[in-house]
C-alpha cells in the first residue's frame, strides 16, 4: 500500500538535491485587502555576505525555483545563518501579510491530530525541504510575492 501511494505521487517527493518535487493537486491564492502595491526598498546586504547572497540568487534563477519578474510588488530579501552556517532565503513578507485576507481553513487542534491515528500502524512525516519552492503557488499570486536584492527585482 505504501508503495503504491508513493508511486501515486513521486512528483510531489524530490529525487536529489537539485529537485524541489512539485505539488500540483494544491495552489495557494493570495487574496489582498486592496489592489495597492506593496513597494519595499532593497536592504543592504553585509560586505562580508554579499558573494554569498549573490550566489544563493544565482543558484536560485539557475535550478527554476525563482525567476527574473518585473512586478509593482516587492518585499526585501534578508540574510539569516542556517544552524549549519549557510545562507538562507528569506523574504520580509510583513507589509504584504498585513494586506493578505487570512485563510480560514481551520487548523486541526494538537489533541485531535495526535488521538487520530489511533490503530495504525505506519506513520511518516514529510518536510518542504525547500519552503515554497514546491510550486503550489497559483500564477496570478505569483507576483505578489516579488522580492528585491542586490542585483534588482526578482
Amino acid at each position: 500500500m505504501a508503495r503504491s501511494m508513493l508511486q501515486l505521487h513521486r512528483g510531489a517527493l524530490s529525487r536529489d538535491e537539485d529537485d524541489t518535487g512539485c505539488i500540483k493537486t494544491m495552489k495557494m491564492k493570495i487574496t489582498l485587502t486592496d489592489e495597492t502595491p506593496v513597494q519595499q526598498t532593497y536592504r543592504s546586504v553585509p560586505k562580508a555576505m554579499y558573494k554569498e547572497v549573490k550566489d544563493d540568487c544565482t543558484d536560485l534563477l539557475r535550478r527554476g525555483w525563482i525567476q527574473k519578474y518585473s512586478s509593482s510588488y516587492s518585499s526585501p530579501r534578508v540574510c539569516v545563518r542556517k544552524k549549519d552556517g549557510t545562507l538562507r532565503l528569506c523574504i520580509d513578507y510583513r507589509e504584504l501579510n498585513r494586506k493578505t485576507v487570512p485563510d480560514r481553513q481551520p487548523i486541526p487542534r494538537a489533541d485531535d491530530v495526535l488521538e487520530s491515528p489511533g490503530g495504525n500502524k505506519w506513520f511518516s512525516t514529510l518536510d518542504l525541504g525547500k519552503a515554497y519552492h514546491q510550486g503550489f503557488m497559483k500564477e496570478e499570486s505569483q507576483p505578489l510575492t516579488a522580492f528585491v536584492y542586490t542585483l534588482g527585482p526578482v
